[in-house]
């Protein structure tokens, strides 16, 4: 993979206004943040937004093969040791929900 560095670079050679990106799932939110947005079920799931872009992609991977499983498109390719590591991860999902459920308990 190349270094984040060069891949910054690149991006903001091209069309520093452009807000998509050439990962899948991985879109500018603001001037610096990257937010990640998946599509399951047909619905679009927003996942949050994180303050690099490569982070972006590897959360939507993720993402993206728990939800879909091993056939589903990644941005990145993955060994067979990896992929097993990512679906034992925890469910995203489930997380982000949970997260959700505490703010509003504690409001």
């Amino acid at each position: 993979m190349a270094d984040y560095k060069q891949i910054m670079q690149d991006y903001n050679n091209k069309r520093p206004e452009f807000r998509g990106t050439s990962f899948i799932g991985v879109s500018r939110n603001g001037k610096r943040n990257w937010q990640i947005i998946s599509m399951f079920n047909g619905s679009k799931f927003y996942l949050g937004t994180v303050d690099n872009m490569l982070k972006a992609a590897i959360i939507y991977d993720i993402f993206s093969t728990q939800t879909k499983g091993i056939n589903a498109k990644t941005n990145f390719n993955y060994t067979v040791r990896e992929m097993k590591c990512i679906i034992s991860l925890p469910c995203l999902m489930k997380i982000k929900n949970r997260i959700q459920d505490l703010k509003r308990k504690g409001q």
